[in-house]
């Protein structure tokens, strides 16, 4: 049986694969750019909560879509930035995906993707009524920020491996939003 190879097709279908992963990452980085714009705009008070939610949606749609056309062809930066999108999402099922692409990112070296993964998993606990482990999410109650049950087992040790603030300095930003 003799096996033959077209040098000149593998090329161009490297060049295509090359080019789909240059927008695929080129579309990733937008999207973030638009999620972090929202969220100053938010802040800022120009962008409504509802808008802010509805937008959240559409770029979770669209990042879910380019994932699936794509595979997990995927730099550690691009994880990051795919993970901060879909931890904006409600479903659970959004959250462990950003999770383990925060996980993706942070064991290929973007510094920024361990506070994250520990946020994540921490919005997953919240979701679902439980006490989180590290202390990165809040909830507003009558008005003024809470920091939403912790679990007192969690160390200010374990807590700065993943990049999370001591839970006193958790507690103290609450009072400032």
């Amino acid at each position: 049986m003799q096996l033959a190879f077209d040098f000149g097709r593998a090329t161009i279908e490297h060049r295509q694969l090359h080019l789909r992963l240059d927008d695929l990452r080129l579309s990733i980085r937008q999207l973030y750019e638009e999620d972090q714009g929202d969220r100053a705009a938010y802040a800022g008070g120009r962008l409504s909560g509802s808008l802010l939610d509805s937008r959240d949606d559409r770029r979770a749609l669209v990042l879910r879509s380019l994932l699936r056309q794509q595979g997990g062809y995927l730099s550690p930066r691009d994880c990051y930035r795919a993970a901060v999108i879909l931890q904006h999402g409600r479903p659970i099922a959004a959250i462990n995906r950003a999770r383990h692409l925060a996980l993706r990112a942070a064991s290929g070296g973007v510094p920024e993707a361990r506070h994250l993964a520990a946020a994540t998993l921490d919005r997953r606990l919240m979701y679902q009524g439980r006490s989180q482990k590290y202390g990165t999410q809040y909830r507003r109650i009558n008005g003024r920020w809470q920091l939403w049950p912790v679990r007192p087992n969690t160390t200010d040790g374990q807590r700065a491996c993943w990049s999370v603030p001591d839970l006193r300095e958790a507690e103290a930003f609450a009072r400032t939003l």
